[in-house]
């Protein structure tokens, strides 16, 4: 098979891998310090927008752009990091050929 193939059916794996690990991330680090949400569900599932949700006693704790930003990161690097983890594996192997 060619590596093409490899890295088309890698990455939807790894982006998996990268989005539980962004999920456990905002879990740990960002639900429940950034803002506060009383939705009683998994904490790892918070990471759904909306963070907030009107007329339930929900709260940012910080200013929303904040927590939409650190969202929109956690999003850009689970995307990324695939790609450059697949991009690394593929150029090491054509320097080694």
């Amino acid at each position: 098979m060619p590596n093409a193939v490899y890295a088309a059916l890698a990455y939807p794996l790894l982006l998996l891998v990268f989005l539980l690990f962004d999920a456990l991330i905002w879990a740990h680090w960002v639900s429940g310090k950034l803002y506060i949400c009383t939705d009683p569900f998994i904490d790892i599932f918070d990471i759904i927008p909306p963070f907030v949700h009107p007329g339930t006693g929900d709260v940012y704790l910080v200013p929303a752009w904040r927590v939409w930003f650190v969202w929109w990161c956690l999003m850009a690097a689970a995307l990324a990091l695939p790609a450059l983890a697949i991009w690394l594996v593929w150029r090491r192997e054509a320097n080694d050929a």
